[in-house]
């Protein structure tokens, strides 16, 4: 244990605090903490109108976070990409000369396989079966960055990550579903304070899940009630066509819209809300009954939504959640929209690293 000490404080992973006395006899002992300041990881929100990048130390520190617009959506794929390089090429040049870039971890919107380092398919995105860790790392490799670790994950997955994590504060050894996402629903299963992808790495996919259509005589999927678009048209706001359009192009004006509507007391769109909360509390009830996990927490657009689907949602959950095996489920909305998926990512990255300390890093000198 002592060499294994000596290893991470030369390579400034941990630190040694002032050294506590305890009654009897025998040396003060001297607890460590993390240190990691030399050490930077990086996480990145890849959507096709914007890019976020969230840069903290090993330690946990949060350096920065930057938002760069770009315009991915209707693009050819190899510009759309140049766009990406750009942006990182810029951003990893503000990184102070004194930090070291160790790990690197993408989230993206649609189907990524996480092994392969591969984005399968994504709505918003021109690419499709696209190599986006190895394009990524030969982008590093020209800025220097070489034999660092670099991964890619589902966007609402690193949302439910930080959220688990950082926001609702779950015990390491919890399990928990996240139901989120800005333009569409997303969701994710966190296991023990990770990822959980099942064999293929999309484990927790909720938005195709069945539910109950109106009046219960058809069945419809939770995206196609709780979606953003489809709260737009059910609601009558807006045309499909028009919503489509609104929700690619300002997911932030759409909620806002619904809101201000729920707000106002339009029945129309508060019906569809309600609705939307009742398929919503179907597909956690299942969630509940198969996986017994000790939390579900809604967040991004749905959290944002959340006062006006509780009354449905907490109506569908009621008979689960007072059977003495679920009551103690934490149930936890997040009603503001927070840069979740960049902050993911970094802190995937920095699991990475503190996965594999000796070899993604190297001794400092005094």
């Amino acid at each position: 244990m002592t060499d294994l000490i000596g290893d991470l404080k030369s390579r400034r992973l941990v630190k040694e605090l002032d050294p506590v006395r305890r009654p009897g006899a025998g040396r003060p002992t001297r607890p460590i903490d993390m240190d990691g300041a030399p050490w930077c990881a990086i996480g990145i929100d890849l959507a096709h109108d914007n890019v976020a990048i969230a840069a903290t130390t090993m330690g946990g520190e949060e350096l920065w976070l930057a938002n760069d617009p770009v315009t991915l959506r209707g693009t050819e794929p190899e510009e759309a990409f140049a766009q990406v390089r750009e942006v990182l090429v810029r951003r990893l040049a503000e990184v102070r000369a004194d930090r070291e870039v160790i790990s690197v971890e993408i989230g993206l919107p649609g189907v990524v396989v996480r092994d392969r380092g591969q984005l399968e398919r994504a709505a918003d995105l021109p690419w499709t079966e696209f190599p986006i860790r190895e394009r990524i790392r030969e982008v590093l490799a020209e800025t220097g960055l070489t034999g660092i670790h670099v991964g890619v994950a589902n966007d609402c997955q690193l949302a439910g990550l930080y959220a688990a994590r950082t926001e609702v504060r779950l015990p390491v050894d919890s399990v928990a579903v996240y139901v989120g996402g800005l333009r569409e629903v997303g969701s994710g299963l966190i296991v023990s304070g990770q990822i959980f992808g099942g064999a293929h790495g999309v484990a927790g996919d909720l938005a195709q899940a069945h539910v109950s259509g109106a009046g219960g005589d058809r069945p419809d999927r939770l995206s196609s009630v709780l979606g953003p678009e489809a709260l737009l048209v059910r609601s009558g706001l807006l045309g499909a066509d028009e919503a489509a359009q609104k929700v690619i192009d300002d997911p932030i004006g759409a909620l806002e819209l619904l809101r201000n509507e729920a707000e106002a007391g339009n029945d129309q769109v508060l019906s569809a809300l309600a609705e939307a909360g009742s398929a919503l509390g179907q597909v956690i009830d299942d969630v509940l009954g198969v996986l017994n996990p000790h939390a579900a927490i809604i967040g991004g657009y749905v959290g944002v939504l959340s006062p006006y689907l509780q009354e449905s949602f907490d109506s569908q959950l009621s008979e689960r959640l007072a059977d003495p095996a679920f009551s103690a489920t934490l149930v936890a909305t997040l009603e503001t929209l927070e840069p979740r998926v960049a902050r993911g990512a970094a802190m995937l990255a920095r699991d990475a690293c503190l996965a594999d300390p000796l070899t993604l890093t190297r001794p400092l000198r005094s």
